[in-house]
C-alpha cells in the first residue's frame, strides 16, 4: 500500500489545489456578470439607443459623454450620470436581482421599462432570466394613454413671453384609447420650465443661464389649445410623425422612465425643441438630431432638420388662432353688419334690433359678437366682467332661437408652413459709400427674423434679432471697426380696427 499512498496523497492535494482556485472564479460568475461580459461583446454601453435613454451628450470642457438629466435618482450606479458601462452594468444587476429603485420605491423593472427592452431585445435569453415583475401602475398609465400615432405640434411665435419668442414644440400623442378619435382628446408631452413666472427680468436671465428646472409633463391636448389658440392667439401648426408600433411603445416606456426626471433648462440651447429631438433619438436610434443644434435650438429650425429625415415628417396641417378667425369671419361681413357686431359686443345695441334682417345675416352678426366677447374673457390682460357675461348670455339665447348655420368659410392656411421658412442665421457683406469713405460692410445675425427675410413660414409683422452685429472694413482691408451691436431687437406691428386695437411696440 505503502508505493500507492504518496502518489494518491499528491493527487488529491492537486485537486484540492486546482478546486480553491477554480471556485472563486465560478463563484464570481454571477448572473449580472454573465450578462454583463455578453453585452460588452457587442459593445452595448455605446449603442446609441443606450446613450440616448440616459441623455448622453458630448461635454465641453472635457472628453467624453456624459448625461444632460439633473435628478441624481435617476441612475443606478454612483457613476452613471458619467459612465455609460457603469449604468448598463447597474441596471443589468437591478432588473435580474428584483431590487427596488429607491426614488420610486418599485421594481427597477416597473421604473426603467426602455430600459429594461433595450438590454432584452439585444441580449437574447435575458428576457427568460428576469423575475417576473407586475407593474400595475405603469399598466394602466399605458392603457389611459395608448397612443397609436404622434404629432409634432408648433405653435407659433409669441413675442410677448421670452420662452416662446422663437415659437414651442410639443408632442401630441394621437388616437389615445377610450378617448375617441378627435385630436382634442389626444394628450400633449410638453417640456418646460417649473416655474410659475412667465415675464421679467428675472424669468428672462434665469431661463438664459440655466437657473431653471425643466420637466416632461402630459396634459389632454385641449388644455394647450386653449391656451396657445384662444388665450395666446398663436396659429397651430401639426406634422404627423411617421412612426412605427414598436416605436410608440417606447417612446411611451420612456415617457414613464422621464416622469419627474429634472433637465437644466435653457431658453435657447437645451429647450422644448431640443428635448423633442432628445426623445425622437430614443424613439428611433441612430437619428442625430441634436447634434445639429449646439448652440442654439430655435423651434422652427428643428422643424426643418426633421422634415430633411426622409420619411419621417409628414405634411402639415393648420390651426388657426381663436383671433386670426375672428378676423376671416368679420372679413366676410358688410361694414354695416361689423358695425352691429361692434355694438353688439359693446352693449349698444340688443339682438333683438337684428330681427329685421334675414336669419342668416343674423345669425352671423350674433355668433361673431359672441365669438368676439369670448376672445375678450380668454385674454389674460382682460379682468373679469360681469357684464360681458351677461351680454354673452343674451347673444347665445337670441342664437338659439334660430335654425340653421352661419356658413363662414375657415381660414385658408398660409401659403407656407414654418417647415418652408428661412434659417435664422444670416451673413451679408457689400460695398459702402460714404461721403470719402469707401469700403465694405459685412453683417451677422445669428438669429432669428426681420422684415428683409423672406416672409413665408413666419408671423406677419413680428421681427426679433439676437446679436445682431455690422462691420466696416477699409477699402485696403487695413481696419476693421465696429458699427453696430444689437443684443436682442423685438418688433412688433399688428393691424388695428374697430374691435381690434393691439399695441405695436419695439
Amino acid at each position: 500500500m505503502k508505493p500507492f499512498g504518496h502518489p494518491v496523497r499528491i493527487a488529491l492535494a492537486y485537486l484540492l489545489v486546482c478546486a480553491g482556485l477554480i471556485w472563486p472564479a465560478v463563484r464570481a460568475a454571477t448572473p449580472a456578470q454573465h450578462w454583463l461580459a455578453r453585452a460588452d461583446a457587442q459593445a452595448l454601453d455605446e449603442h446609441p439607443g443606450w446613450r440616448a435613454l440616459l441623455h448622453y451628450e458630448p461635454r465641453w470642457l472635457s472628453r467624453g459623454q456624459g448625461s444632460i438629466i439633473s435628478s441624481p435618482w435617476f441612475f443606478l450606479a454612483d457613476r452613471g450620470r458619467s459612465d455609460a458601462r457603469a449604468e448598463l452594468a447597474a441596471t443589468l444587476a437591478a432588473l435580474l436581482d428584483g431590487r427596488v429603485q429607491a426614488h420610486w420605491n418599485k421594481p427597477a423593472a416597473c421604473v426603467f421599462p426602455a430600459r429594461r427592452a433595450f438590454l432584452a431585445d439585444r441580449l437574447p435569453g435575458l428576457a427568460t432570466h428576469l423575475p417576473d415583475r407586475d407593474c400595475p401602475e405603469y399598466a394602466r398609465w399605458r392603457a389611459r394613454l395608448e397612443p397609436r400615432s404622434a404629432s409634432l405640434v408648433f405653435p407659433s411665435a409669441y413675442l410677448n413671453s421670452p420662452a416662446s419668442m422663437f415659437g414651442h414644440t410639443l408632442l401630441r400623442l394621437d388616437g389615445t384609447g377610450g378617448r375617441g378619435g378627435h385630436e382634442l382628446l389626444s394628450y400633449a408631452v410638453n417640456f418646460a420650465a417649473r416655474t410659475e413666472e412667465r415675464s421679467g427680468l428675472t424669468f428672462a436671465f434665469k431661463g438664459l443661464t440655466g437657473g431653471y428646472d425643466g420637466r416632461h409633463d402630459i396634459y389632454p391636448y385641449y388644455e394647450k389649445v386653449k391656451q396657445y389658440a384662444w388665450i395666446e392667439n398663436r396659429d397651430v401648426w401639426s406634422y404627423p410623425l411617421a412612426l412605427t408600433r414598436e416605436e410608440l411603445v417606447r417612446l411611451q416606456a420612456h415617457l414613464w422612465e422621464l416622469r419627474e426626471v429634472g433637465f437644466d433648462y435653457f431658453f435657447v440651447t437645451k429647450n422644448c425643441s431640443y428635448q423633442l429631438l432628445a426623445l425622437l433619438q430614443v424613439v428611433r436610434p441612430g437619428l442625430e438630431l441634436t447634434q445639429q443644434f449646439r448652440l442654439h435650438a430655435i423651434p422652427a429650425e428643428t422643424i426643418q432638420a426633421l422634415s430633411r429625415e426622409p420619411g419621417l415628417l409628414g405634411a402639415a396641417a393648420y390651426r388657426p388662432a381663436l383671433r386670426t378667425e375672428l378676423t376671416h369671419g368679420l372679413a366676410q361681413l358688410s361694414a354695416t353688419d361689423r358695425d352691429r357686431v361692434a355694438r353688439l359686443a359693446a352693449g349698444r345695441l340688443d339682438p333683438a334690433g337684428l330681427q329685421g334682417l334675414a336669419p342668416r345675416r343674423q345669425i352671423r352678426v350674433l355668433e361673431l359678437a359672441h365669438d368676439y366677447l369670448f376672445y375678450r374673457h380668454r385674454r389674460r390682460d382682460e379682468p373679469a366682467s360681469a357684464a360681458r357675461e351677461a351680454r354673452m348670455a343674451r347673444l347665445l339665447l337670441a342664437r338659439s332661437g334660430l335654425t340653421g348655420r352661419a356658413e363662414l368659410a375657415e381660414p385658408p392656411a398660409p401659403s407656407a408652413d414654418p417647415s418652408q421658412g428661412h434659417g435664422a442665421f444670416r451673413l451679408s457683406a457689400g460695398p459702402l459709400w460714404s461721403g470719402d469713405e469707401r469700403g465694405w460692410q459685412i453683417a451677422l445675425r445669428p438669429a432669428y427674423h426681420d422684415a428683409l427675410d423672406p416672409p413665408a413660414g413666419f408671423v406677419e409683422g413680428a421681427e426679433l434679432q439676437f446679436l445682431r452685429t455690422r462691420w466696416r472694413v477699409d477699402a485696403d482691408a487695413s481696419r476693421a471697426r465696429l458699427d453696430y451691436l444689437g443684443l436682442v431687437e423685438i418688433e412688433s406691428r399688428t393691424p388695428r380696427d374697430g374691435l381690434f386695437r393691439p399695441g405695436s411696440w419695439r
